[in-house]
């Protein structure tokens, strides 16, 4: 199946790539592909930048590569370019990632009416709240960000062990997460973690 480019999934894919790219555990077994990671993470946030429409302030998306699928075009990109952008500052330090991780990411936004630490806003949260607990030389976050991102942090955990008890499995299974087909914690493949 191909489908032409569009917004979210190609911040999502950034977002991943970023991640692998910083990962101890894949540069110790394949630095190679670690750096070529981090060198197409790269490529798709310039794709970003040069063809995608920045969603509005509604995350309402204005881009025309996101006609395909809906998701985009009614929800905007806004939580995968904020993870993209996140880990790209991590990996690179450069502070265009960080000015866009401020662009589009707010640790107090809310999906469906939760933190959903699942998605790409949750994973950027955990990341930015555990970011002085990184094994790995991070550079600088600011301290208002990194407290914004504590406080929203600790409400989606306290929303998440809220669902606990309800469930047959003790985890997370709120009516969102359910549709989505995503549950449970976020396990990272980072040892620093």
């Amino acid at each position: 199946l191909m489908l032409p480019k569009e917004s979210v999934t190609t911040a999502a894919y950034a977002s991943a790539l970023a991640r692998a790219a910083r990962s101890p555990v894949l540069r110790e077994h394949d630095a190679a592909l670690a750096e070529e990671c981090g060198r197409r993470a790269a490529f798709a946030w310039h794709w970003l930048e040069k063809e995608a429409a920045i969603p509005d302030e509604a995350n309402h998306s204005q881009d025309t590569n996101d006609i395909v699928w809906h998701y985009g075009k009614d929800y905007g990109s806004r939580d995968e370019r904020g993870s993209a952008a996140l880990e790209l500052y991590a990996l690179t330090g450069e502070p265009k990632y960080l000015a866009a991780v401020h662009t589009f990411y707010r640790p107090e936004a809310k999906t469906w009416g939760i933190i959903a630490m699942p998605d790409y806003h949750g994973v950027s949260t955990r990341t930015c709240a555990l970011w002085e607990l990184s094994k790995e030389p991070l550079p600088p976050l600011g301290d208002d960000l990194h407290r914004r991102c504590l406080v929203a942090f600790r409400e989606g955990v306290d929303g998440m062990l809220q669902h606990t008890g309800t469930t047959p499995y003790n985890l997370d299974l709120n009516g969102n997460s359910k549709n989505w087909h995503t549950h449970g914690w976020f396990f990272p493949v980072d040892a620093s973690f």
